[in-house]
């Protein structure tokens, strides 16, 4: 098997907020999913044809453990030349690490557990969970202060809560509220649910590590690079979500609701290493270039997309960067046009997994061989985003500082409800009420 990196002739686009001045589209049917072969005719004839001005994600074929240097040390050239770049990509190739029925069980799940009432996914709300797990309804979600129209549930490592008392003289760190337990629907209301999500968990961990030691290859580092990184404690993190197809709005009318928002969740970049991402077949992710160009990345058959987090931006001195991301919610008409079961066929489906250290691992910058080519301008810094405006989004060296900052922005009621001794500062750094008047 040679690596491979290939474009995707995907029309770039630069959508805006809805408004509910914007004049409204008719619904437009999700596309058959594309096949990698369809695109084959414009790959790159090298990684140097991958540039930070993307109008399309590459994809790239993940090799088998144990083939030939060669291959491996192509495959590991080109990741570089895309994670430098672009940040994102798809990978295919992955039905022998995480199996087709793997994923077509984890989506249904997803599916099932959507299409229950409302009172049987509220049994187990995050609002109940001190550890940021469970149920998240309908615009109970934020992302930099704007309510994210999707439903989700967060799932993390079974763990045991810790108690954090911010009195005692010696008290954890903040973000040990993130231990816990998940909450999972019961046999009869959702069946199969568990076992279909555990499974995806379990395989979608042996190719988050492969893809780690190959991304350690590409940084000309030692296959075995980042494995005290995680240890035997990664703080692994899934999740489903589902976004609804958005009604369209009435030109004239000033009212802003749920239904009139596009955005299922907004601009952001993930808190920890690596992230993978099952689609179903409905388009809506969109990713930001080097240029500020919003590019669609639809689902491609057979793939999950890839991209780099924030301690990974840290760790390589901003030679990978964490790139923004949104997704936009499908479009139907005029709520007098639109009926239920047309709704649910536009409905996204996706399935995120992100693969993170242990809540105590401190980022440690990589000493890079300076053989590394930089095809791009320096990043000014590598510590900071501005997903959520300029100086709101620090990235902090200690991961379980990163990974809170998101977690209890994102979800401002469990955070009051259950650690009302902690203030998540403008930055997003999360601390005790006392340190921040001492600051």
């Amino acid at each position: 098997m040679s690596a491979s990196v290939t474009r995707l002739g995907v029309v770039t686009r630069t959508p805006r907020r809805a408004s509910s001045r914007s004049r409204c589209s008719r619904r437009v049917p999700p596309r058959a999913m594309p096949t990698r072969a369809a695109y084959g005719a414009r790959a790159p004839s090298c990684p140097a044809d991958v540039d930070a001005a993307f109008v399309s994600l590459p994809v790239l074929s993940l090799p088998k453990k144990g083939c030939d240097a060669a291959t491996e040390r192509a495959f590991a050239i080109s990741l570089r030349e895309v994670c430098h770049q672009v940040g994102f990509f798809y990978i295919t190739d992955i039905d022998h690490v995480l199996k087709e029925t793997t994923r077509a069980g984890a989506l249904g799940a997803a599916r099932r557990f959507f299409s229950m009432d409302d009172a049987t996914k509220n049994k187990m709300n995050m609002k109940s969970s001190p550890a940021f797990r469970g149920y998240v309804s309908l615009g109970a979600e934020n992302t930099a202060g704007e309510p994210d129209f999707r439903e989700q549930v967060e799932f993390g490592v079974e763990r045991s809560s810790v108690v954090v008392d911010v009195d005692s003289k010696a008290p954890p760190p903040p973000y040990d509220v993130l231990c816990g337990p998940n909450q999972w629907p019961s046999e009869s209301d959702c069946p199969e649910f568990r076992t279909e999500i555990e499974t995806f968990l379990e395989e979608a961990e042996v190719l988050s590590i492969r893809i780690m030691e190959l991304l350690a290859l590409s940084l000309d580092q030692p296959r075995d690079y980042f494995d005290s990184t995680f240890g035997d404690e990664p703080n692994v993190q899934t999740k489903i979500a589902r976004y609804p197809a958005v009604i369209g709005c009435e030109e004239g009318d000033d009212s802003v609701t749920p239904q009139t928002q596009t955005f299922g969740v907004g601009a952001h970049t993930d808190s920890g290493f690596l992230s993978l991402l099952l689609q179903d077949d409905v388009d809506g992710l969109q990713v930001q270039n080097g240029n500020g160009q919003w590019v669609d990345a639809p689902p491609v058959e057979g793939s999950l997309v890839v991209n780099l987090g924030e301690m990974l931006q840290l760790v390589t001195g901003g030679y990978y960067l964490a790139t923004p991301h949104r997704v936009v919610n499908q479009r139907l008409a005029p709520v007098a046009d639109a009926d239920t079961e047309e709704t649910a066929k536009i409905d996204r489906i996706s399935v995120p997994y992100f693969f993170n250290p242990k809540l105590s691992y401190v980022a440690s910058p990589i000493d890079l061989p300076r053989s590394l080519p930089w095809r791009r301008a320096k990043p000014d810094t590598v510590r900071a985003t501005e997903s959520h405006g300029f100086g709101g989004n620090s990235l902090f060296e200690t991961y379980g500082a990163n990974a809170l900052k998101s977690l209890a922005r994102s979800h401002p009621e469990v955070t009051r409800r259950h650690h009302p001794g902690l203030a998540v500062l403008k930055n997003g750094n999360v601390v005790t009420r006392e340190k921040r008047v001492k600051q």
